[in-house]
């Protein structure tokens, strides 16, 4: 019995060793699409994601590592999509059109798109660190909105004459 724990005591520690020696490490360079490394994704959420300049929104982050995310989060959901386009939106709520709010949507141009609240402060725009919102549907509607309940930006998929084929799933 001593040996057999003897035996299963150095085993470990052998794994342990090796798996220090396996570790793998991340740069700052993002892939080629979908494939970016973890490090390079997470610093992109973290900080400015965009400006505006001049009234255009300018995406500032890595696009590319943003895009991979969204995606990841896209394929748990069961969508297997590729994202087109990422921009910076404004959009007012429906139930209180002076009410601005920013978001950063990405969109397969097809039939789903993607969106999560961003903060917009000094001209710069920062995850806002909520839930992401995927709405699916039909081409012409099930477009990302928001209505503002009890001072907070709430996010839903419009529509928009596209009731029989609209779906919403969320994420944190």
């Amino acid at each position: 019995m001593k040996k057999l724990f003897t035996l299963l005591a150095l085993s470990m520690l052998f794994l342990v060793s090796c798996s220090e020696d396996s570790a793998v490490e991340y740069n700052n360079e993002s892939s080629v699409a979908g494939t970016s490394n973890l490090a390079a994704r997470s610093a992109a959420w973290n900080g400015v994601i965009g400006i505006e300049e001049n009234g255009v929104y300018k995406i500032t982050a890595d696009a590319a590592a943003l895009k991979a995310d969204l995606e990841d989060i896209l394929r748990s959901q069961g969508y297997s999509v590729t994202l087109q386009s990422l921009k910076i939106v404004e959009k007012h709520a429906g139930n209180n059109t002076a009410d601005i709010g920013y978001m950063l949507v990405g969109a397969d141009m097809q039939r789903t798109s993607i969106g999560l609240f961003l903060v917009k402060q000094n001209n710069q725009f920062s995850d806002m660190n909520g839930p992401r919102t995927t709405c699916s549907g039909c081409p012409q509607g099930c477009n990302l909105s928001y209505l503002l309940i009890d001072g907070k930006k709430i996010a839903y998929c419009n529509e928009n004459g596209c009731d029989y084929d609209c779906t919403q799933s969320t994420a944190d």
